[in-house]
Parts: structure tokens; C-alpha cells; sequence
């Protein structure tokens, strides 16, 4: 079991984070670092542990998940950047603040430059379902192949 305290959670992908019955989640923004290539992903979450947990089972950034089954999951480490203390804010704000947070991150590390990672874009964006456009597949198809983050 591994335990973590303050603001950094810092994990091989392989090891899975259990939150205790009870226990607030984590809210704030992590990274996840590919240790063979150094390569990035940078992203907000209104509850860390599941997110963590649904990045390690396939779920969430088609190039991230790429990236793992290609190297694999215990080739890959997280660690949270900053953590928000959610205490008398609202979910807006919240979400307002997440969004500056990751914001900051994105232009720090740029991991959206195929080079530095596995983000597709260098606008932080809510980590809420939006309505996409219709043709949303294939605007995301290009991104992917105009970056070169498909290996092609």
C-alpha cells in the first residue's frame, strides 16, 4: 500500500490508489509521465484516484492509452501537481479554477507539442461532457495525424 501526504502523489502507473470510505477525493491537476521517453500528459480532476484509475484501465486520452498498451503500465508513474482545496468554493468555481490551474500547466510543460507528450490540445478544458460538433471524430482524427501522435 502506498500512503501520500501533502500535494504530490507520485506512483507507477501499475499500483492502484484506493480511496478510503469517507475520505474527501482529490481535486487538482496531475501528470502522468512515460518513464522510457519522458513524454507527458497533463489533465483536472474533481477526484484524482478515479481518474488515475480510469487512465490505468483504458479510459480517457486515446493517445495516452496508446502510449501505455505500446509501452506498458508499469513503464508509467503520476504524480498530482497541485491540489484544491474545495472548502466553501462553489462548482463553478471550482471548475473555473481547474481550468487556470491546468492552464498553467500546459504552458509550463506543453505536452500538446508531439515532442513533450500526449495532450491534443494546448487550451485547458473542463473535464465535463460537453455537446460535441457533428463532425467532432474527424476534427480529433486530423489533430492526431496532423501532430503525428498516431505514429503515422
Amino acid at each position: 500500500m502506498h500512503l501520500f501526504s501533502g500535494y504530490h502523489i507520485f506512483i507507477t502507473m501499475r499500483d492502484k490508489i484506493v480511496r478510503i470510505l469517507g475520505k474527501e477525493p482529490i481535486v487538482g491537476i496531475y501528470m502522468v509521465t512515460n518513464t522510457i521517453n519522458g513524454k507527458i500528459y497533463i489533465g483536472q480532476s474533481i477526484d484524482i484516484d478515479r481518474r488515475w484509475n480510469q487512465h490505468m484501465y483504458g479510459k480517457g486520452s486515446i493517445i495516452l492509452r496508446n502510449a501505455i498498451t505500446k509501452y506498458g503500465i508499469s513503464n508509467f508513474e503520476f504524480k498530482v501537481l497541485e491540489e484544491v482545496n474545495t472548502d466553501n468554493i462553489s462548482k463553478n468555481d471550482i471548475k473555473e479554477l481547474l481550468i487556470t490551474l491546468e492552464q498553467k500547466w500546459l504552458d509550463s510543460e506543453k505536452p500538446y507539442l508531439k515532442e513533450n507528450g500526449y495532450n491534443l490540445q494546448s487550451i485547458a478544458t473542463p473535464n465535463i461532457p460537453v455537446k460535441r460538433p457533428n463532425r467532432y471524430g474527424a476534427m480529433i482524427s486530423k489533430i492526431k495525424i496532423d501532430n503525428n501522435h498516431c505514429g503515422k
